[in-house]
Order: structure tokens, then C-alpha cells, then sequence
């Protein structure tokens, strides 16, 4: 799987369950090593299968659980979050 994201974009996934869309944004947000491949930010390799993720690109990114109401507060703004 391969996409980019500009500066002032969104990307949401969609699928079918068990498509793996929780596995993706969990290797992405470094919750979990890839078992293959790499992922990059900002042209810097943040994660692949045979390295953990660094602090650096996981302070970027932020993963909400499928409800999120239960993960986030809502007292702080998205921002914030």
C-alpha cells in the first residue's frame, strides 16, 4: 500500500471489516512494527519491519480508536488532542 498526504490534508481509510484499516493506522502511528516494508514522513523512515518507531515522527500523528468517544475528552479540542 502506498499514498501521500500533503501539508493541510486529511486521509480516511474505509473498508470492509477485517480489511485491515486498524492495522494500518496502528503501524503508521507506531502502536505496532510493520512485518514488512517501511513507512516514511517526511521523506525519513519513522518505521519498518525491522526497527521500532521513533518518538520523532510518532509526535506528529495521532491515532483515535474506532469509538471515539470512549478515546477522546471531550474538554480538549482536536488540537489539543
Amino acid at each position: 500500500m502506498s499514498f501521500q498526504v500533503s501539508e493541510a490534508e486529511a486521509l480516511g481509510i474505509v473498508g470492509e471489516t477485517g480489511s485491515g484499516k486498524s492495522t494500518l493506522g496502528k503501524i503508521i502511528a507506531g502502536i505496532q512494527r510493520p512485518t514488512s516494508g517501511r513507512v516514511s514522513l517526511v521523506g525519513e523512515t519513522i518505521a519498518s519491519h525491522s526497527m521500532m518507531p521513533g518518538r520523532a515522527g510518532r509526535a506528529t500523528l495521532q491515532y483515535v480508536y474506532q469509538d471515539p468517544g470512549a478515546s477522546l475528552d471531550p474538554r480538549w479540542t482536536i488540537r489539543r488532542s
